[in-house]
Parts: C-alpha cells; structure tokens; sequence
C-alpha cells in the first residue's frame, strides 16, 4: 500500500472551481511545457480530467496554447474558430482533428469553453481582455497518418503565390499522394488499409514521391531568401513545415514498407514520435507556455516499445516524443501521467494475417476488471477509490522504494512496462472508465 499523499480532485466536471487544482501550480512551476497524457484514447473521463487540468493551467497560470495528439495541418481549423472563426462546432469536430478524437461530446465542450474565453480576451468589455487569445496546434501526422493530401494542400496554396511554376510542378507529388489515399483517413481502420495500399504500390512510384518530397524540401530551403520576401515569414514558415510533416510522414509509410518486406522489425524506430517533437519545438518558437494532451506512452520522459504489436514479440523501445523533449527541454517540461482502476476501454486486436504484416490490427472494445495488484494502476487503486494525484517528485522513501524501476502500467487495454519515476512527474488516478460520448463509436470500430 502507497503511503504517499494524494492531492484529492473534488470533480472531474470542467465546469465547476479549480480551487482543488492548486497542486498544479508547484507541479508546473516555470516549465513552458506540460504534458497530460491518457492511458487510453476515447475515454470519458480523461476528457474531462484534460479538460480540467487545461482550464487551470491557462486560466490560472498563464499557458497560451494547447497542442493535440491530431493532424497538423487539420488544426488550423480548430484554432480559427477557437478565435471567433465561421463554421459550426461540429464541422470543426470532425474536419479539424483527426483519430476522431474530436467527435464527441466531450471535446466539443472543451472547444466550446476556448471560443469563448477566446472572445471575452478579444472583447474590450470584458474583464480578461487584452489577454493573448489562447491558440491550438496539431502536432501529428496529418490525417491520422492516412494521407499526405491536408499538408500539400496548404504547399500548393503557399506556392501558388510563391512560385506558380512550381505549384504546377507539384501536380505529381499530388497524383502520386493521391494513389493511396483512405476513403475515410479519420477511422484507424482505413488507415490501416491505407498503409497496405501504400505498400502494394509499385516500388518504382513509391520512391518517386519520395526523390520529389525531397527535392520540395531542398527548393524550400534554396529559395527561402525569395520566398520569405514574397510572401513575409509568417507564411513561409508555415509552408515549409507543412512540407516537413509532409515528407515525414512519407518517411513513416516506407518504414512501415520495409518493414513488411522483413528488412527490419516492426516499431523498431519512432519516426512518429520524432515528428511531433519537431512540430512542438516549431510550436515554442511561436507561443510562450505550451499544454499538450496525447497518450501517456507519447509524453513519458522515457523510450517506449510495441512488443505486444510486433509479429516476434520483440519490438525494442524507441524515443518517444516526451524523450526528445526532455533532452532539449530539461526542467522546462512537465509530464503528469494517468492511471485507471477498471472500466471499458477501446483496445486493441493483434491478430495479423500472414498477408497483411504488421498493421493488420483492428478496434475493439473490451471492460477491464480490477488492475493487476503488481501494476502501477493496480498500487494506485488500493490506495484510493477516489480520483486524485500523486506527485512523484515528493514520494516517501518507502514509496520510492516500492515503485522504483520499472513496473506494469496500462496502455490501451495492455500492460507496459514503464519506469514511472523516470517517466512522469505525477500521476492522476481515476477509477474507473467509460467510453466517450460519441455517435462515432460505429466509424471506429468498423
């Protein structure tokens, strides 16, 4: 049994005081970044815990932009209208995040919340105005790792003014893109089929997208004097990141190709995770205190490893995007883990097919009983049937003792194993989950 003290959440409601919240302003300190993660996607309650969290740290301590586990270049949506932009909330739930994280009742209250402490900084009669609107970036892959085509839309905008001859040039980067594009790219399930189209595409065609995403990436910098002075830098800058993730995610489907041909394991390296340390570092350079929300396997200050999704067992573990960030960061960034007693997560179903590789794992949804007493969450939850957080940092010697090293840890609906004084600050414990509320369930899991 833990003998640490707990800080008691009250509520997980979003709506109500954030008084019982105070924890958070010694855990965060002066860090510019801090990370929230989730043990599982799609859960209820690590929405609104999220929310919650969010709400303190931009209300109450100053942070001025959020960065999500969602598409680039899809986000740009969702800020817009964060800041008073057209459209209906759910056009931007569904356009403007990808995984379909945005489709649900829950996330469409924390946008909803954004807009409208957006407006009230923006209106000068209001008692928070002339505070910085707070912003919202996407730090994945575009199009949940399904598609090139979101980011080199905003390239062949950017060069249409640029350089018109080359935007006509980029016509067969687009063909080529489009040659493999999911019919849905929000749903898991057609990205995978997404990534066996990719690999049934000749080897010839795929290494021509890649010899011309990479000459785009050499011309950016060639003429970025020329370009910056047409346009200004604000938009180049913007341009020549949607071309990075662009060839970045070209990078992690020929990985996933090699790796279905047998020249390396599957997991082996994280190309993902480097991706979105690169996108948060272009994210600093432009906002002042930065909230991210992703799993907890993505924020965690240590390496992670997909063994139960590898053919062999034997996936090795990789940086994760909280690894990169914390070598370039150090104190500056802040990672508060969660852990969950029992409930109904979406996990998922290994099972590959000898003629699918590695990726040929589908949705499903599974009620978890009590955690393994062996396992992180498992000490957690005897110690409190109550939501609450555990700072890490502050563990009496006998609970230091007691979790050193690395232990199990719910992942999904799986265990890994983490070193979870290495790999986070604190811990916020629930529980139990539920599923989202979402009319989307069907898409997911289809």
């Amino acid at each position: 049994m833990l003998t640490s003290s707990f800080a008691d959440l009250t509520t997980l409601d979003p709506q109500a005081g954030l008084d019982d919240l105070e924890f958070m302003r010694d855990l965060a300190g002066d860090a510019r970044v801090v990370a929230i993660g989730e043990s599982t996607h799609y859960a209820h309650e690590f929405y609104l815990l999220r929310h919650r969290l969010t709400r303190f740290l931009v209300e109450r301590l100053g942070f001025t932009a959020i960065a999500f586990e969602s598409g680039f270049p899809e986000a740009f949506m969702t800020d817009e209208w964060i800041r008073g932009g057209p459209g209906e909330l759910s056009g931007v739930q569904s356009a403007g995040l990808t995984y379909l994280f945005g489709e649900c009742d829950e996330m469409g209250s924390m946008l909803a919340w954004l807009r409208e402490l957006n407006m009230s900084r923006i209106n000068k009669s209001q008692p928070h105005a002339g505070r910085r609107p707070v912003g919202f970036y996407g730090i994945d892959l575009p199009a949940s790792c399904g598609s090139l085509q979101p980011a080199l839309r905003a390239v062949h905008q950017y060069l249409a003014l640029a350089d018109p001859a080359q935007a006509i040039r980029l016509g067969r980067v687009e063909e080529l893109a489009a040659s493999y594009v999911s019919a849905d790219p929000r749903c898991d399930a057609e990205v995978r089929r997404t990534m066996a189209a990719y690999c049934g595409r000749p080897r010839g065609e795929r290494d021509e997208l890649t010899g011309l995403l990479a000459d785009l990436t050499a011309r950016f910098d060639a003429v970025e004097l020329q370009y910056r002075e047409r346009t200004g830098d604000e938009a180049y800058d913007l341009a020549a990141q949607h071309v990075r993730v662009a060839r970045q995610l070209d990078t992690w489907l020929r990985d996933n190709a090699t790796a279905a041909a047998g020249e390396h394991a599957f997991f082996d390296i994280n190309i993902r995770d480097a991706s979105m340390a690169q996108t948060v570092r272009w994210i600093l350079a432009r906002q002042e205190r930065l909230v991210i929300l992703a799993h907890n396997l993505h924020i965690q200050r240590t390496p992670y490893g997909l063994s139960w999704l590898s053919e062999d067992g034997s996936a090795s573990a990789a940086s994760s995007l909280g690894h990169h960030l914390n070598r370039s960061l150090g104190d500056d960034y802040r990672v508060i883990g969660t852990t969950f007693g029992a409930g109904e997560v979406v996990g998922v179903d290994p099972g590959p097919e000898p003629d699918a590789a590695g990726w040929n794992v589908r949705d499903v949804v599974r009620r978890l009983g009590p955690a393994d007493p062996d396992s992180i969450d498992g000490l957690l939850a005897s110690a409190r049937d109550t939501p609450g957080a555990l700072d890490l940092r502050t563990l009496t010697q006998r609970d230091a003792a007691l979790i050193g090293g690395s232990r199990p840890m719910r992942s999904l609906d799986h265990y890994i194993d983490v070193p979870v004084t290495a790999a986070y600050d604190a811990l916020v414990h629930v529980p139990e989950v539920t599923l989202w509320h979402s009319p989307a369930m069907p898409v997911l899991l289809q």
